[in-house]
């Protein structure tokens, strides 16, 4: 834990440091839009389960140029998306089709090694957020158990390699791997929305730290016109966390009478695979 802290300060005051120095000098821009789909499962081992597919769009600009001595290109991903998950437990029940949202954003710093035949090398590190929201308030389970709403966000550092072929007329290729240093989770549950005429809770948030993140993606790109080109991307996506801290809701029933009731995120575990299609310029 403390040398995430350590490397996440240390990558800050980098960043800072380039931001600031005025030392970048743009060889221009490039955007990137499109829409994606994905399966996705998440999975808390001996106690719940969601899968479902995830239809939403991805957007993201790059530019080239020079942070000091350490970083030629900087890049700004973004991702939206929504679908529709079905909810699985062996003590409370299911739930069919659960509204889910998804929204991530990354800023990234690239380095390119030297050309090597065919192929060209790049490193890249920054900053990532990632935020799940589950929509079950108001419904119930196949087990009368009320649902609530619980949203999921991530800060990670990620660090990565690509590989890109060199471009022509033909297609092209882009294999991508990248290993997400998980800082910190936090998972928010509307406790609250279960509440009834004879007892009331109080809304728990949960600390995590404890963790890791791994994307794969293999990118076939062809030029189309001038400048614009096409892109289809295959991608995996993967997330082990670790359980959370200890959170506590306020429960009372109808006399007055109230207790602490301790909560935890279990450890668990998510994987998302799926297809991009991007129109470059």
């Amino acid at each position: 834990m403390v040398r995430k802290i350590a490397v996440a300060l240390l990558s800050v005051q980098m960043m800072s440091a380039m931001v600031s120095a005025v030392a970048f000098s743009a060889d221009g821009a490039r955007f990137e839009v499109g829409p994606y789909a994905s399966k996705i499962v998440y999975e808390e081992p001996g106690y719940m389960k969601d899968s479902g597919s995830m239809y939403g769009i991805n957007a993201s600009a790059s530019w080239r140029g020079r942070y000091l001595s350490m970083f030629d290109s900087f890049r700004i991903d973004a991702l939206a998306g929504r679908g529709s998950v079905d909810y699985t437990s062996v003590s409370s029940g299911s739930m069919p089709a659960v509204d889910d949202t998804m929204i991530e954003a990354r800023a990234l710093f690239g380095r390119e090694f030297p050309r090597r035949g065919e192929l060209q090398y790049s490193s890249y590190t920054g900053f990532g957020y990632r935020r799940l929201t589950d929509n079950s308030g108001g419904r119930s389970t196949t087990a009368g158990k009320a649902g609530y709403d619980r949203e999921s966000q991530y800060l990670y550092m990620p660090v990565g390699l690509e590989a890109a072929s060199k471009s022509g007329s033909g297609w092209s290729f882009d294999g991508r791997i990248e290993y997400d240093i998980f800082l910190k989770g936090i998972q928010k549950s509307a406790l609250s929305q279960t509440s009834s005429a004879t007892y009331t809770r109080t809304d728990i948030t949960n600390d995590q730290y404890e963790g890791y993140g791994i994307k794969v993606s293999a990118r076939f790109s062809r030029p189309v016109s001038g400048s614009a080109s096409v892109a289809f991307e295959p991608f995996f996506r993967y997330w082990n966390i670790g359980v959370s801290r200890v959170d506590y809701s306020r429960e009372t029933d109808a006399n007055g009478h109230s207790s602490a009731e301790s909560y935890v995120e279990p450890a668990n575990h998510s994987t998302e695979y799926g297809l991009n299609a991007m129109l470059a310029f």
